[in-house]
């Protein structure tokens, strides 16, 4: 007769305080995801989006001051600055008592806006590839691409970093956390570069299948009967830029969490997207309607404030005063100046949460897709799984009782 495993203390006492809404996040861990908006507002978080958006204005700035063209490209700060800027009015007090659902259309309608970083990576990206190529546009657009990523390389990894220190519960200091990523700087720099060598790749044969197209008589008849190629160069390009645009904000979790290399972070961001693709575009979805609802609430509270202030103010101040502070906004001519300025640094301050609520959200996503594909726990980062050198791995028997008793079903 085969004797039972004994149960320790421990164990009974795990299961018994384990409280109904922590083993409903055991069986369903995609509800750990409300934890972002928690994470998303820590004032440290919002200080280095905020570093972030000034950084990756520089660029713009540049261009606008040597090229006459480039004043209708939003700067980071602007309101056009974020993916799929809401232009609507935001509903009012009596219009939402009256309509509860309008908080749930608004915030589908402004989730989309933390997605700027992605956005701006491809919108960059595209550029690169896009119709009338000049080498020396092309190499510009391609040193700012390569300014994002820097910039996102040593502030994303800080972000992504102090997310997942927050997630866990553990407090960190910002010189512990910035030596942390310092060192990992050019881990999270050369990640997404590695991609970009099969972009380029393909993008080349199409290159030169428009420079036959130059030779008289023989070139177009030629790349018409091999343009199944370069339409497959172009079917690849698309996928391949889409991969990258998509895995490169897993790949800046990857070597913030996990403390590991290039290769490994762009081998395990392509293979949690392609081995839970279903699960990751329920938990982005998910993520999107959050973090909307999370800007709609910023939003709407700060048009709240500026009302009631606009009314409290017309008491004691003059009709033409009056109008002219109502009537300030980023593009009028009137207007007092340092209204005008706060109210930019408002809109900075909202763009910086859009950015603070995507790192976050790669924070807690990534750290979801690798419970479900590595079966690792929530609360271990990557740098506490190393053995240490006093430690030797586990052979043989032990090694086998260990990976039957990780196997067991628990009860």
């Amino acid at each position: 007769m085969t004797a039972l495993p004994p149960v320790t203390p421990d164990a009974l006492q795990e299961e018994f305080f384990l409280t109904d809404a922590a083993r409903l996040r055991r069986w369903l861990p995609w509800l750990h995801l409300p934890a972002i908006l928690r994470l998303a507002f820590d004032p440290r978080k919002l200080i280095l989006s905020l570093m972030a958006l000034v950084l990756l204005g520089i660029p713009s700035l540049i261009r606008q001051k040597f090229d006459a063209q480039s004043h209708t490209v939003p700067l980071p700060w602007s309101p056009e600055g974020l993916f799929h800027p809401s232009s609507r009015s935001l509903p009012g007090t009596e219009q939402i008592f009256a309509n509860p659902a309008v908080i749930l259309q608004e915030s589908i309608l402004q989730g989309p806006a933390v997605l700027t970083p992605v956005h701006n990576v491809y919108g960059q990206g595209q550029q690169i590839l896009g119709p009338r190529f000049r080498w020396g546009r092309t190499s510009l657009r391609m040193l700012e691409l390569l300014w994002t990523w820097a910039v996102w390389a040593v502030l994303g990894t800080l972000l992504c970093r102090l997310a997942a220190l927050d997630f866990l519960g553990r407090d960190t200091g910002w010189g512990e956390a910035w030596r942390y990523c310092r060192s990992r700087f050019l881990s999270a720099f050369s990640a997404p570069l590695l991609p970009l060598i099969g972009i380029i790749g393909l993008w080349l044969p199409c290159v030169v299948a428009g420079g036959l197209t130059r030779i008289a008589g023989l070139g177009e008849p030629l790349v018409a009967a091999a343009w199944p190629i370069v339409w497959m160069c172009g079917g690849g390009l698309t996928l391949m830029l889409f991969g990258l645009t998509i895995c490169w904000p897993l790949m800046i979790a990857t070597v913030s969490i996990e403390g590991t290399d290039a290769f490994d972070g762009l081998s395990r961001s392509y293979n949690y997207l392609f081995s839970r693709p279903w699960y990751l575009l329920w938990m982005v979805c998910f993520a999107i309607g959050l973090c909307g609802g999370g800007m709609f609430a910023v939003r709407w509270l700060a048009a709240s404030a500026e009302t009631l202030a606009l009314q409290s103010f017309d008491a004691g101040a003059s009709d033409a005063v009056v109008e002219r502070f109502a009537g300030v906004s980023q593009t009028s001519a009137g207007g007092p100046p340092l209204v005008k300025l706060w109210r930019q640094v408002f809109r900075l301050g909202t763009n910086a949460l859009a950015h603070s609520l995507f790192w976050s959200s790669v924070t807690v996503i990534f750290l979801l897709l690798r419970k479900s594909v590595d079966s690792t726990p929530l609360d271990q980062l990557g740098a506490e799984r190393r053995l240490t050198g006093n430690e030797l791995p586990l052979v043989g028997i032990p090694a086998a009782e260990r990976r039957q008793s990780t196997s067991r079903p628990t009860p």
